[in-house]
């Protein structure tokens, strides 16, 4: 190559770099990514991108301790360039990008007798850097197949009839006395049809979640699916069609060998619907009272982030147990995703 011919190179690749570091500069969407999941990644940024700036990362600390702090750190410096960034997307499971473990010296643990703890990646968004609100939500999936069932739902249009919008209140006593004393009347009121299942059946339960009209299924009880107070097993799910979110508290109690995982989890990686709701060890009052701020959010927020971010904002934060109620609800999809 002649001396001229190389100048003209090195100056072009520098160019380039100076244009790709300006546009960095308006990213308003960071997907997190497993090296394992990139071709999901893509997949997730080739859906946004007619609509905004994304940019994918590949994430290879996953040390539950350095991983999180070097995670953080990242974030906060990303933020830094790209003041417009919105939403950020963890995609792989808690082995694969670690999360943020926090005690709740409030409970106790029914295993260990010790606190109870759970898992949170809010801390993730919490940056100091500019005004604007990073919303951030997670695909805890372990591989590509999870994610191809996430992505046929997530991603299909999928319209119902605005005038037979339902909605699904089912669970448990005591849980689902939430449902009857507030949250129907208020979903009522707003215009959305419901259906109230308590106790039911797992073949009425099935053949209500498969409503094309659904828009939301909110569930009130105890356990996960393989655990105690479950009212379907999630291995009887069929491949739903529907695309409603899907709410559930954090109550992941069960025997010590299962696994303690939310029914929203449950969702993501075993039938791949986007969920809402807490982390292991919820249950209780806190976690309710974000369903009223849910509801309201269903008609005006754009996406499933928005919908979340607003409910979240106006819960109460004065005590331990209402700050952990927050710091547990979790966007389990793509927080991207319009409603």
């Amino acid at each position: 190559m002649k001396k001229n011919n190389r100048i003209k190179t090195v100056l072009l690749l520098v160019a380039l770099s100076v244009l790709n570091f300006r546009s960095r500069r308006n990213i308003e969407y960071l997907i997190v990514t497993s090296p394992s999941l990139i071709e999901a990644a893509v997949q997730v940024k080739d859906f946004h991108e007619p609509t905004m700036t994304v940019e994918i990362v590949e994430w290879i600390n996953t040390d539950p301790e350095q991983g999180v702090i070097e995670l953080d750190k990242f974030v906060d410096r990303f933020h830094s360039q790209n003041e417009a960034l919105k939403y950020i997307l963890i995609l792989g499971s808690r082995s694969m990008i670690p999360s943020y473990e926090m005690v709740e010296s409030f409970r106790v643990d029914p295993y260990t007798g010790g606190a109870s703890d759970f898992w949170t990646d809010r801390p993730f968004a919490e940056t100091q850097i500019g005004k604007k609100p990073i919303i951030i939500g997670r695909l805890p999936l372990r591989n590509r197949s999870q994610f191809q069932a996430y992505a046929e739902n997530a991603y299909a249009d999928n319209p119902s009839n605005p005038e037979d919008r339902s909605i699904l209140f089912w669970g448990d006593d005591p849980e689902i006395d939430y449902a009857r004393r507030r949250d129907i009347a208020l979903a009522e009121r707003l215009g959305f049809k419901t259906t109230l299942i308590v106790s039911g059946s797992e073949e009425t339960i099935l053949k209500h979640l498969q409503d094309p009209n659904l828009v939301a299924s909110f569930y009130y009880g105890h356990g996960t699916w393989l655990m105690n107070g479950h009212l379907v097993s999630r291995t009887a799910f069929p491949q739903l069609t529907s695309s409603a979110l899907y709410f559930s508290s954090g109550c992941g109690f069960g025997a010590s060998t299962d696994e303690h995982v939310s029914v929203s989890e449950s969702y993501i990686t075993h039938v791949g619907q986007t969920a809402i709701g807490a982390t292991e060890n919820g249950g209780y009052g806190p976690d309710y009272d974000f369903v009223p701020h849910v509801l309201n959010g269903l008609n005006t927020a754009e996406t499933v982030g928005e919908l979340v971010f607003e409910a979240l904002d106006k819960m109460p934060k004065e005590t331990e147990q209402e700050r952990g109620a927050q710091l547990r609800m979790t966007i389990f999809g793509d927080p991207a995703l319009p409603l």
